[in-house]
């Protein structure tokens, strides 16, 4: 039997998602099938920005998914052959209801609300065959004239100190807001 450590992201229970531009109006996220599902926002170069159980949604709403990034989860993007425990150094910044999004060439799968509580402790450790660095997705919730910010960033850990936010609608310098 292997050891917490040795366990590999693909071999975790993954549920399929739907990849959606950030674009898209959240109706028609919503609105693609009756089954719950998650959903994968998506940028123009199809890079993941953040995901969420399309039944949080609300189903009229026509604005597009990318109002919604700064009051959404952050989730972990890592590739399928990481191993479990190479998400413990994030593990705290992942909320109830969250999920870790898995990788594997051009396929994305999601690890709904994972328990690491198993892999904590014991025996489990960081290892040096890193395959991929997992990433923790989050949005900027800089607020200006009550308009989010909502500039995507990833980051290998939760900074203790907050950078610079690229700014790119230009509400003047301010710090990434978590």
């Amino acid at each position: 039997m292997n050891a917490p450590h040795t366990k590999r992201l693909r071999d975790q229970p993954l549920e399929d998602v739907v990849r959606v531009a950030a674009t898209t109006a959240i109706h028609e996220a919503v609105g693609r099938d009756e089954a719950d599902h998650w959903i994968v926002i998506v940028d123009e170069a199809a890079r993941p920005l953040a995901a969420v159980r399309a039944r949080a949604l609300p189903e009229d709403s026509r604005d597009p998914l990318s109002s919604i990034l700064p009051d959404l989860r952050p989730v972990i993007l890592a590739p399928a052959n990481a191993y479990v425990d190479e998400l413990l150094p994030l593990a705290a910044e992942l909320p109830s209801g969250s999920a870790v999004i898995v990788e594997d060439i051009d396929c994305l799968r999601a690890w709904p609300d994972p328990s690491l509580d198993p892999f904590l402790g014991g025996d489990a450790h960081l290892t040096s065959r890193v395959p991929g660095i997992p990433l923790l997705l989050k949005a900027c919730r800089y607020r200006s004239r009550l308009k989010p910010c909502g500039h995507p960033q990833s980051f290998a850990v939760r900074p203790q100190q907050m950078p610079d936010c690229p700014d790119p609608k230009h509400f003047g310098p301010h710090p990434f807001v978590w």
